[in-house]
């Protein structure tokens, strides 16, 4: 061993421990005002691990939502950050991968129905390109889109007859021969997450139309009624927000009695089981888990024993409540968590200073190993800077 890397490593010991005593100290998330594009409300959907936020945004005037793309970890650059739309008024960033593809949706015209979009790499909506048409019907909207530029989210079929969930081929369009995922054998379905295996989650109607069920197939297949109904926590209905890459899936679900929706995170692969996947709640009677990460960790919304809303993240086997993870004093009122990325970084929506913002969580070990020129691999070992960004340092 070189002395220049024994004694880099002998400083990566020391800072540590230095950075462990900090984080104990004090706190766990630095927050990001992530501001709007010139209007009074934001919403972040998603964050890719770049540090990347995508969503949607009110304008100056407050005359529509226009969807936004940030730079790495930073604010929304009202000259920048706008992605357009198709001609219409309004559109919205739901998802994004790590290439800073968008996927969301967007109206054609002012009063025509909203078109599902992909957009190119870090690109604004280019409406001869990005349009990704529908089932057959007049509208689609899109929710996510993984690292192959797979997008799903639902789409009316031929006469606007029924809703389908659809799932896209790598950068293509809907083709309504293949990419119908079919239901779970009613009318309806809604494909809300998928994972870089093409495995689908949403939900959709049983036969009868008379519930609908969380479901999760198989990778690039259609939805299959016989195998992929998760269940749900002892009630009659469920819903699949996310799906990590290994096939966990988290949404909410109906308790026994249909008293209430909780939070459920899925084994890998497996349906809900109520004796060991409810999240529980933050001591009142709703949750609902809206995002998963690769590591398991679930983000989403949940009520306190007064029954007020907040932004939870379920971790390590606890559902907490983001505002306890935050400086104190910040003025932040953490409402709906809407994605986490795999560095553990969190989006959403919160109250600050008298008017709604999105927001970006970075996890303070992440920040400051960063910060000293080191890279945070493993987050989930508060503390550890466990590989150099600059040996050379």
């Amino acid at each position: 061993m070189t002395p220049i890397l024994h004694r880099a490593r002998l400083l990566a010991a020391s800072l540590i421990v230095s950075f462990a005593s900090v984080l104990s100290a004090q706190t766990r998330y630095f927050v990001t005002d992530l501001g709007t594009l010139g209007g009074s409300i934001g919403f972040a959907y998603a964050v890719n691990l770049r540090g990347q936020v995508a969503g949607a945004s009110l304008t100056s005037g407050d005359n529509g939502y226009l969807a936004f793309r940030t730079a790495p970890g930073r604010p929304i650059n009202p000259a920048t950050d706008s992605l357009g739309t198709f001609g219409g008024v309004q559109s919205y960033g739901m998802s994004i991968n790590l290439l800073g593809q968008v996927a969301g949706s967007s109206a054609v015209t002012d009063s025509a129905p909203l078109h599902a979009f992909r957009t190119a790499p870090n690109r604004s909506i280019n409406p001869a390109t990005d349009d990704l048409g529908t089932l057959g019907g007049t509208e689609s909207q899109a929710w996510s889109i993984n690292e192959w530029g797979q997008v799903v989210g639902y789409g009316m079929t031929a006469g606007d007859l029924d809703l389908h969930a659809f799932r896209t081929g790598p950068n293509l369009r809907i083709n309504p021969l293949t990419d119908d995922l079919g239901t779970l054998g009613g009318t309806d379905s809604i494909a809300a997450g998928i994972n870089n295996l093409g495995q689908v989650t949403g939900y959709a109607l049983t036969a009868g139309d008379l519930i609908h069920r969380a479901f999760r197939t198989a990778p690039n297949l259609p939805i299959n009624a016989a195998t992929d109904d998760l269940g749900t926590l002892g009630g009659t209905e469920s819903f699949g927000s996310a799906i990590n890459n290994s096939g966990q899936v988290t949404g909410f679900a109906l308790i026994a009695g249909d008293l209430a929706d909780h939070a459920f995170r899925t084994a890998p692969n497996r349906p809900i089981n109520p004796a060991t996947d409810d999240l529980g709640t933050l001591g009142g009677s709703q949750s609902s888990g809206l995002a998963i990460n690769d590591w398991g960790q679930v983000v989403g919304i949940a009520t306190d024993s007064n029954e007020i809303e907040h932004a939870f993240l379920f971790t390590g086997g606890h559902m907490e409540k983001l505002d306890k993870t935050i400086p104190r004093g910040s003025g932040w009122a953490l409402l709906e968590a809407f994605g986490i990325n795999n560095a553990g970084q969190i989006v959403g929506i919160g109250t600050h200073k008298g008017s709604q913002h999105p927001f970006l969580l970075t996890p303070a070990i992440k920040a400051l190993c960063e910060h000293n020129g080191w890279v945070n691999f493993n987050f989930r070992n508060e503390g550890q800077c466990i590989q150099f960004a600059n040996t050379e340092k």
